[in-house]
């Protein structure tokens, strides 16, 4: 199947920008048109993680963070396969567990095998964000490319790659080859990144595992709903205090009548 990849995905490679964390990059000779599936280029890119509050404490309290067994995600279409994507595999097979079964059904084996961590790519804050996966009370871990891979340094068998938004029916290949890296356009405002673990141990970890990180390097900053009241970030800078995390802590001014 590799050679099948490398023949429909020309210049696609799975490659270690730094520490374990494996990064889909295109190869240094491919051209434009793939290069929108890398990682962004730049360290500093900002990505965003909204939650609960209680979820960061979890985070805090515990120093891991959760990945997300990808058949327990809302969207039922998680892992599955276009039909382009399918008629380009046709008959190729591969072995797994010392049978061999097709390709289509190794990708989508593989893909209810793994579990994500889910970033927003952005420069600013998003409200669509918070309505969508905050509360009142809620907050958004801000980091970056660059904090992702510093974060993640230790954890093995992780993978990062961007989201490609496509349409299931049409004929058009998709330019990413693996379904846990494919979402329907009709989610493209979530312009995601996901950070993946593939082969998890689903009798051991039926709803998902928890990764250990560097909390001082995955944590840029935390920002707080901008509806939630004005006592709220003062509550998370004494949780973060009590673990010994000197982050800053922004109240989200996002509907201050003052901001321009």
């Amino acid at each position: 199947m590799g050679l099948l990849l490398s023949r429909c995905f020309p210049g696609l490679s799975w490659r270690r920008r730094s520490g374990n964390l494996m990064l889909m990059e295109p190869e240094p000779s491919s051209d434009e048109d793939t290069r929108h599936i890398r990682v962004p280029e730049r360290s500093d890119a900002k990505v965003w993680r909204y939650m609960s509050f209680v979820s960061l404490v979890s985070i805090v309290q515990l120093k891991q963070v959760f990945f997300t067994r990808i058949a327990n995600l809302d969207d039922p279409y998680e892992g599955s396969m276009p039909e382009a994507l399918r008629s380009v595999f046709g008959d190729d097979q591969k072995e797994i567990g010392g049978v061999m079964v097709s390709a289509v059904d190794f990708l989508k084996i593989k893909s209810r095998f793994s579990c994500v961590n889910c970033w927003h790519v952005n420069g600013v804050e998003s409200a669509a964000m918070w309505k969508l996966y905050s509360s009142e009370s809620g907050v958004a871990i801000q980091s970056s490319i660059g904090g992702l891979l510093r974060g993640f340094n230790a954890a093995s068998g992780l993978e990062m790659a961007l989201v490609e938004y496509v349409d299931f029916d049409a004929t058009d290949l998709p330019k990413m080859p693996y379904p846990i890296y494919l979402k329907r356009r009709s989610f493209s405002h979530e312009n995601e990144l996901r950070l993946v673990i593939t082969d998890a141990d689903t009798a051991a970890h039926p709803d998902g595992l928890l990764v250990s990180a560097d909390l001082s390097q995955l944590i840029e900053r935390i920002y707080v709903s901008p509806l939630a009241p004005f006592w709220m970030a003062q509550v998370v800078r004494r949780e973060l205090e009590q673990y010994g995390l000197e982050i800053e802590v922004i109240h989200s001014s996002l509907y201050s009548k003052g901001l321009k």
